[in-house]
């Protein structure tokens, strides 16, 4: 995304106004540091992502209705938690869950997929074109990965 392009719930804004449809991920991150790297990844792939802390990842997913959620939590309660809630919410049963976790782990969470601990980018992709599309072709979407008001924003 360049500096003339703002990101939105349904794709990318550019200076002319016109809207292209980007694929949303919202990464449900147990920590910062794996919720900012994630962000980062699916920029690069052509994803618009954002993250959020497990507890707020249901209220955003009703909000933002993403073509994916990537259960990302290294404990595998908040993850299955997370999982449960979002398939017994009407609103987000249908959005398409990815955990990733070690192998141990990854089976816990209720996910139409899992990711095993470590993987490659390619791997990631892969996942990612099968459950969310193809990326918008040579774009790099990338949104703040933490809305303003989280408790873990640095300002």
């Amino acid at each position: 995304m360049t500096r003339m392009e703002r990101a939105t719930p349904v794709g990318v804004v550019t200076r002319a106004g016109a809207v292209t449809r980007v694929a949303r991920v919202l990464v449900a991150a147990g920590d910062r540091l794996l919720g900012d790297f994630l962000v980062d990844a699916l920029g690069e792939l052509g994803y618009a992502a954002s993250a959020d802390a497990a507890t707020d990842t249901q209220r955003r997913a009703r909000a933002l209705q993403p073509a994916l959620v990537l259960l990302a939590d290294p404990t595998p309660t908040a993850a299955t938690a997370v999982g449960r809630a979002l398939r017994a919410d009407p609103w987000t049963v249908h959005i398409p869950l990815v955990a990733i976790a070690a192998p141990p782990l990854a089976a816990a969470a209720p996910a139409d997929a899992h990711l095993p601990l470590p993987f490659e980018l390619d791997d990631l992709a892969r996942c990612l074109g099968r459950w969310a599309g193809a990326p918008r072709h040579g774009a790099r979407a990338r949104v703040h990965p933490w809305p303003a008001d989280h408790p873990w924003t640095d300002g």
